[in-house]
């Protein structure tokens, strides 16, 4: 017969405290990820709100009542291609307020669930899209950064191409037709005969006052649309410049599109014009107003 009431405890002691000890640490792990973000919003908010006084009642209601975005990213740079070196990122608790120009940013940093993050400082911001062939360049210069130079790069250097603009180069380095080896002699002449047809612009990214540089050398158009990269490599600054046709963009203005210079206009002939018209104008300069042809013409040539 089973026991009742507080007899209960006195008849199964070590199950029951078992079976509390299991409740508590099953409460405890409910907490998600959701559960920190939410706490992390909060005191996002109130360091917003106690840090903007620029905003009006309305605007204060926004952040009040509305989510923000979460914004990340990370702080340290990778080891390597796919390792970290952390796991701490840093979270911006971001808040698009109507009748703002700026984007409010609460800055914090934390790990992924966002168990210990607080603020750190209130950014505002403005986010213009940049969507020149310049931005795809760089994607691709990046990516073979890491790919295949990381080694040859310290921390600072890697993130000078992280984060800086390059400058971009015409250039006359020799291209790189077959890394691999693994095409004929018929696929590397079509190989030549069509980059000859492209413009060789290079990117190139200064590596702090060694005279350093991080070359990405590339084909394209003249303003750098369609540019694909053919090699990248580490180069002295004196390679660079003897093999610099002109400079197109600095890191300052790299963020502008390349102006291409104008064609001259070519002269539009007539097909159907009459040869022996134009032969009968040129024999009436010859007559009373041949004088002013012949000083017009001089004071051309005295110009």
């Amino acid at each position: 017969m089973m026991p009742r009431g507080k007899n209960l405890f006195a008849a199964f002691p070590g199950v029951l405290l078992a079976g509390l000890a299991g409740l508590v640490v099953l409460c405890a792990g409910c907490r998600s990820e959701a559960y920190y973000q939410d706490r992390a919003v909060q005191r996002a908010r109130e360091y917003l709100l106690d840090n903007a006084p620029e905003l009006t009642t309305e605007q204060l209601y926004f952040v009040k009542y509305n989510r923000p975005l979460l914004l990340t990213g990370e702080i340290l740079p990778a080891a390597g291609p796919g390792t970290a070196v952390s796991e701490l990122r840093q979270i911006c608790v971001t808040w698009r307020i109507p009748g703002q120009t700026n984007d409010f940013l609460v800055f914090g940093a934390s790990s992924g669930s966002m168990q210990y993050w607080y603020p750190n400082r209130l950014i505002r911001k403005t986010f213009r899209r940049f969507s020149l062939p310049i931005s795809a360049a760089m994607t691709q210069a990046r990516a073979y950064a890491q790919n295949y130079l990381y080694g040859q790069l310290d921390v600072a250097e890697f993130n000078r191409i992280r984060f800086d603009f390059p400058y971009v180069l015409e250039t006359k380095l020799e291209p790189v037709f077959n890394p691999s080896g693994t095409l004929d002699a018929d696929e590397i002449a079509a190989l030549r005969s069509a980059l000859e047809t492209k413009t060789q612009l290079s990117l190139v990214w200064e590596l702090g006052n060694t005279g350093r540089r991080a070359v990405f050398c590339g084909y394209g158009n003249s303003d750098l649309s369609g540019w694909t990269i053919n090699f990248g490599g580490i180069m002295q600054q004196e390679e660079v410049d003897a093999a610099t046709v002109r400079v197109l963009k600095t890191p300052r203005d790299a963020q502008t599109p390349i102006e291409l210079p104008e064609e001259p206009a070519v002269p539009v002939v007539d097909p159907f014009a009459d040869p022996v018209s134009a032969g009968e104008s040129g024999e009436s300069g010859e007559s009373g107003e041949s004088g002013d042809s012949g000083v017009e013409q001089e004071s051309r040539y005295d110009a």
